[in-house]
């Protein structure tokens, strides 16, 4: 009877844990859908408040404004057709691009090619006339859009394009060299406004890696500008349009720009993307491995809109914020950016850098591009004040006293430091003059450069200047390197890759290359 009686109480028990656990799911359920909702309610206002402000915040919204105000004609279609032209050059012995750019660091200042290397070099730029041409052409067009089309998919963009953008700028630069080694300064400085043209020629495709790749190729030009300086002189109406390209890129800033494509990526890939394409995006390697614990992280992630939702409210805050950063004054924008990044580090320290997968793997980053827009302009800038302190030079048979001599006669006003707000600095040296920005750290090394102060011995950068150096007229192109010296200098090179060039080991000790230099060329 006991027996009998228990088993309809265990069942009753049975049913009420039934009962008390489907209420408590379906409380579950309830919470989080109203979790869910309230996310989604906070998200839709911060992106309803940056529409109000005119910002596109989708990626097709970013297309859609982009596509509208592509001209038909713009140079970068040129610069496309100039890198096809570089591609269809044959890669025959010593025409790999790879190869040929390790000739590429350039000697001291003032230091001329070699034969052997200027030879190499003048066949070089020779075989690649055609590609040159097409450069020379996209200098006069308008600036226009990216050339490809990648509204079919966000990740579809033609990389292939950013690689030959540099190859094209090195190209501009070898040929402005080559021009300044045979003296003539006015061909030397056409070939650096073409270089320019070259990262300009992005147009309204603003990414972060577009961006950057222009910067870089920005930095090629004014490298290959400083050392034609040094090697000869350049006309004065040349020193005028490079100034005026040089103020011109300087008005071009199109950072805030790059970060709302960048937020527009973002919003894609947290709210729009499904979870397959985020799992690829987040660990490329998804698919091929199971048996770590951030594969399965990254699978729960992909599969879980709350944690999604919650992360692009935090990537889309401090996006915002970084956005605001880039309409402070040149000289705050810095400092307002280190701000954004250490709240960034902050948050993923103290939360977990697993709470916020995607914002954790983008921001970082992100927040050093404000950075780069510092130093690109200081370097335009102090590259604009030099080239009127050569001017001034040129007038009055030496050098300018102080930069308020250029002050108004070639300069309407003397450009500030971006990193200090104060003015540039100036100094005055046996070999010639300096004008230079103080760099990222604020404080004045002398106008040392990055590759002067780098011990490439650790991966550590050391403190440095942005410098641009003048030299005195009798230093310019003074001495010339022998081979060796180059060959040494360059690091990279070996016997199997001097060979390409025609260079045996035969022909190498005719050079002055020891057993020790061949050996230690052979490794």
């Amino acid at each position: 009877m006991d027996v009998d009686r228990q088993e309809p109480r265990r069942r009753s028990g049975c049913w009420v844990v039934l009962a008390v656990c489907v209420a408590l799911l379906m409380a579950l359920i309830a919470g989080l859908w109203a979790w869910d909702a309230a996310l989604h309610r906070r998200l839709d206002a911060r992106i309803a408040a940056n529409r109000a402000k005119g910002q596109p915040v989708t990626f097709d919204e970013f297309l859609d404004r982009r596509w509208q105000a592509a001209p038909p004609e713009c140079s970068a279609d040129a610069i496309l057709d100039a890198l096809w032209e570089l591609e269809s050059v044959g890669s025959g012995e010593g025409e790999r691009p790879g190869v040929i750019d390790e000739f590429d660091p350039p000697n001291e200042l003032g230091v001329r090619w070699s034969d052997e290397r200027r030879q190499m070099m003048r066949e070089h730029v020779e075989a690649r006339a055609g590609a040159l041409a097409m450069i020379r052409r996209a200098a006069a067009l308008p600036v226009g859009a990216y050339p490809v089309d990648a509204s079919g998919s966000p990740w579809a963009i033609e990389m292939r394009y950013l690689p030959g953008l540099r190859q094209a700028a090195r190209l501009s630069r070898r040929a402005a060299v080559l021009c300044a080694e045979n003296g003539d300064g006015r061909a030397a400085a056409e070939y650096t406004a073409d270089g320019l043209v070259i990262p300009r020629s992005v147009g309204e495709w603003p990414f972060e890696s577009e961006w950057l790749v222009g910067v870089a190729a920005c930095w090629i030009a004014l490298g290959g500008l400083e050392h034609s300086l040094a090697l000869c002189e350049v006309p004065a109406e040349s020193l005028t349009t490079l100034r005026e390209a040089l103020r011109a890129i300087e008005g071009e800033s199109r950072l805030e720009t790059v970060l709302i494509a960048a937020r527009a990526m973002g919003h894609h890939s947290l709210v729009e993307a499904s979870g397959s394409d985020l799992a690829d995006l987040l660990f490329m390697e998804f698919v091929d491995r199971w048996d770590t614990k951030e594969d399965i992280v990254i699978l729960i992630y992909a599969l879980a809109p709350i944690w999604r939702i919650k992360d692009a409210l935090f990537f889309h805050r401090l996006m915002d914020a970084q956005i605001d950063v880039c309409r402070l004054p040149l000289e705050e924008r810095v400092e307002g950016g280190r701000r954004v990044g250490s709240e960034v580090e902050t948050a993923l320290t103290e939360a977990g850098a697993w709470r916020y997968p995607l914002t954790g793997r983008v921001l970082p980053a992100l927040t050093m591009v404000g950075e780069e827009e510092a130093k690109l302009i200081a370097h335009l800038r102090v590259a604009r004040v030099a080239l009127a302190a050569e001017q001034w030079r040129m007038a009055h048979g030496r050098w300018p006293d102080s930069p308020g001599q250029l002050v108004p006669g070639i300069l309407d006003e003397l450009p500030s430091d971006p990193f200090t707000g104060g003015p540039l600095r100036w100094a005055r040296a046996d070999a010639g003059l300096t004008i230079y920005s103080v760099g990222l750290d604020g404080a004045d090394q002398g106008g040392i450069s990055w590759e002067e102060a780098q011990d490439f011995s650790d991966c550590v950068e050391q403190p440095h200047d942005i410098p641009f150096r003048l030299l005195d007229p009798e230093r310019r192109g003074a001495r010339r390197a022998t081979f060796r010296e180059e060959v040494l200098a360059a690091g990279l090179l070996s016997l199997q890759k001097l060979e390409a060039f025609g260079f045996t080991e035969e022909r190498l000790r005719g050079l002055g290359f020891s057993d020790d230099d061949l050996h230690r060329l052979s490794r």
